[in-house]
């Protein structure tokens, strides 16, 4: 993948990350978001991962480890995996 797709992607997933709803659903500051964003290896990891066909989820979740460190430094005992997982579908059957 190119760097400028690289960067497209990163784009958008900022544009998104950025919205008032995911913030208020992240309990985070729009400025607390952009300093994590700002995280160099994150953003070098993304063409990384964005090169294979597919992505897992524990590709993601490698990408996204300095971050999640950073919002909780300490893991949920089940995974981060497990967790979010959970959290997704809960969040699925609530809407």
């Amino acid at each position: 993948m190119t760097p400028k797709m690289v960067n497209e992607v990163f784009r958008s997933l900022q544009e998104k990350l950025m919205q008032k709803s995911v913030l208020r659903k992240m309990k985070l500051t729009k400025k607390k978001m952009q300093s994590l964003l700002k995280n160099v290896s994150f953003r070098n990891q993304l063409g990384s991962v964005l090169e294979g066909r597919q992505v897992s989820c524990e590709e993601v979740l490698s990408l996204c480890e300095e971050i999640m460190r950073e919002l909780s430094p300490v893991a949920p005992e089940s995974g981060w995996l497990q967790y979010i997982c959970l959290l997704y579908t809960s969040d699925a059957a609530d809407d």
